[in-house]
């Protein structure tokens, strides 16, 4: 992962670095950070990055201006706008701003947005599946349920239902644990859609699934870790 902050004064690129750094080795991830002067310094890159912290107001750009040419070549890159002036946050709506950070923040208003990235990206990774001679990529976000049936597996998303040859214990290594949970031995839930867990599992969709004895404590336990690692 490549991480551009750019920002005109010194000490604020080097405590965004600084902080983004404490960040990724406390919960052990990967970054290079690259520093910028100034807007035209950031435009001239060649590197794609995954995430910009981009000061508004600088002497030699404007960032606005900044993302609008960015934009033009990449709709990917998260923007987080580094700023002042709070009222920025209109005048940023047509460049699909990430984030807005004052420059009165701490280092935990950057810990959060990382953390918001970083489980986004969890929701968003795609699996692909093969379905009768074609192959399927899902987004793992779009999966409610998995459910064993005979010769494999039933996949149930908000708009399709998809039959895979792949056991559950394939989806259950391919998946994000941190979303995904076995209920009982023959069904997968996905915590996002999952309203409540009692002495059985309610989906947001109104489907009740059993629960089997033995998974119910560690099914608790992970829902809980969910609520609070991705609700917001």
């Amino acid at each position: 992962m490549k991480i551009a902050i750019c920002d005109d004064e010194k000490n604020w690129r080097e405590y965004i670095q600084q902080s983004i750094n404490e960040y990724m080795g406390k919960n052990g991830y990967q970054a290079e950070t690259d520093l910028f002067p100034g807007g035209n310094e950031l435009l001239l890159s060649k590197e794609e990055y995954s995430l910009i912290f981009l000061d508004v107001e600088m002497a030699d750009t404007n960032g606005l201006e900044v993302a609008r040419k960015i934009r033009i070549h990449n709709e990917k890159v998260k923007i987080v706008f580094i700023t002042s002036h709070p009222d920025i946050m209109q005048k940023a709506f047509h460049v699909n701003a990430y984030r807005f950070l004052e420059k009165t923040f701490k280092t935990e208003g950057i810990s959060d947005c990382l953390k918001d990235y970083f489980s986004e990206e969890k929701e968003n990774k795609r699996i692909e599946i093969m379905e009768e001679g074609r192959t399927l990529s899902i987004v793992q976000k779009d999966i409610i349920t998995i459910q064993v049936i005979k010769n494999g597996c039933m996949i149930e998303t908000e708009s399709e239902h998809i039959l895979s040859g792949n056991n559950l214990s394939y989806y259950e290594k391919i998946l994000e644990p941190k979303l995904f949970c076995r209920c009982n031995y023959r069904t997968l839930i996905n915590f996002r859609y999952t309203e409540w867990i009692e002495e059985e599992v309610t989906m947001y969709n109104g489907k009740r699934i059993s629960i089997s004895r033995r998974r119910k404590k560690e099914l608790n336990q992970r829902f809980k870790q969910y609520l609070i690692d991705y609700k917001k």
